[in-house]
């Protein structure tokens, strides 16, 4: 144990936040959220020894950070949101407002502070980051409330996605040529580029049951990029959403499958091997792991672990190597760790709770982490209730683990 948080208490650590690592002129540190049992939730620090974890500091008095926070790393540290919808960036010591970030020059700061008092708190739908944007979402001192791009140069460009209101804009994906965005205008839910100052808007989607714009869209799956392409859920139809894909080479949105819906309702995708892997539901299969490559011959239901339209409810997807790993039920074992290659075979990794009729109800609790060497999840063996169980995953990479 490194430190005692809370020692009245649980302190939840990650609770909120999950931890973030960022690799700074000072070292790699690790980023959180608990609380001590005083200060009430804030943001925590650690680079791996006990003096070198603790709060960074206590923004309010009560609670700063919530299950509504979020952070992302930037500028060799870190952006979070509050409760009080405010936006702050820190390092390992001090937590500072946007526009004193160490990283810019005393001119860029005086006008980033100028530029961000016109900016208002605002629920922050959109909070990305790669290595050279910040992408947030605030409200300017007409009330509209639009996504605004902040540089590793401190340089801030606003982006009026919908000029007659409030762009509403959410789901989004960093590429190379900028900031995909899910957002309202005056065709209803679309897919828009955010890119360098312009606005480009990618999609024309349209409800073939009402006749009207869609309104859920990037709702469930959200978006991933996949090659040339952004692959989305939408709602075109007055029953489920389905997958969908935009292409930036021709210009094409194409619908990739109309006996797959519902993709990503219960757990985050992955990108690996030029395919997307998702939880989704079929009326042959019920609920299994499918994938798609962005094309419609490639889009395919990837298993079916409980035979037929029984459900296999996948919790928990993760990458290990060319490998996928998930956690699934099948119809012998309950909820179990499986893994499925890039040739698309199925196995059966590690069961906790083994024996016919037996379900360890693995992954029902927190989250899969996956590590250099360990998948850890929370299962159940049938003695002990449910805790932390992992499976050395080197198998899968021909690696060693040597003891």
């Amino acid at each position: 144990m490194l430190v005692d948080i809370n020692s009245a208490g649980d302190s939840l650590p990650g609770n909120a936040l999950g931890f973030t690592s960022v690799t700074s002129q000072q070292g790699e540190f690790i980023f959180f959220d608990a609380d001590d049992g005083i200060n009430g939730r804030e943001l925590w620090v650690s680079d791996g020894t006990t003096i070198g974890t603790h709060i960074v500091q206590d923004i309010f008095s009560q609670n700063s950070i919530d299950v509504n926070s979020k952070l992302v790393p930037f500028a060799q540290g870190v952006v979070f949101t509050t409760t009080s919808n405010t936006i702050h960036w820190a390092n390992s010591t001090d937590v500072v407002e946007l526009s004193e970030i160490p990283a810019f020059d005393s001119s860029a700061q005086q006008i980033l502070n100028s530029s961000m008092s016109m900016l208002s708190a605002n629920a922050f739908s959109i909070l990305n980051s790669d290595a050279d944007n910040l992408w947030f979402i605030a409200k300017d001192s007409n009330g509209d409330v639009e996504p605004y791009q902040l540089s590793l140069s401190g340089q801030l460009t606003a982006y009026d996605v919908n000029p007659n209101g409030n762009s509403l804009a959410g789901s989004s994906e960093i590429i190379e040529q900028g900031l995909v965005v899910v957002a309202t205008a005056n065709s209803g839910r679309q897919l828009a580029l955010l890119s360098s100052g312009n606005i480009t808007w990618l999609t024309s989607l349209m409800d073939t049951t009402t006749g009207n714009w869609p309104t859920n869209v990037g709702t469930g799956l959200g978006l991933h990029s996949l090659s040339s392409k952004i692959i989305f859920d939408a709602q075109t139809t007055g029953v489920n959403p389905t997958l969908w894909s935009y292409d930036f080479n021709n210009g094409m949105t194409t619908s990739l499958s109309t006996d797959i819906v519902i993709p990503g309702e219960r757990t985050d995708a992955v990108v690996n091997g030029g395919k997307i892997f998702f939880d989704c539901v079929t009326a042959t299969f019920g609920s299994e792991l499918c994938s798609s490559d962005g094309t419609i011959d490639g889009t395919v239901v990837a298993t079916d672990l409980s035979s037929g339209v029984v459900d296999s409810d996948v919790r928990h997807i993760s990458v290990i190597g060319d490998d996928i790993v998930f956690i699934a039920s099948g119809d012998d074992s309950g909820f179990a760790l499986w893994s499925l290659d890039s040739s698309g075979q199925i196995q059966l990794q590690f069961d906790p709770y083994q024996g016919l009729g037996n379900n360890s109800d693995s992954g029902q609790y927190g989250r899969m982490i996956v590590s250099d060497t360990q998948v850890i999840f929370v299962a159940q063996d049938g003695i002990n209730g449910n805790e932390l169980f992992a499976w050395t995953h080197l198998q899968l990479t021909d690696d060693w683990l040597i003891w």
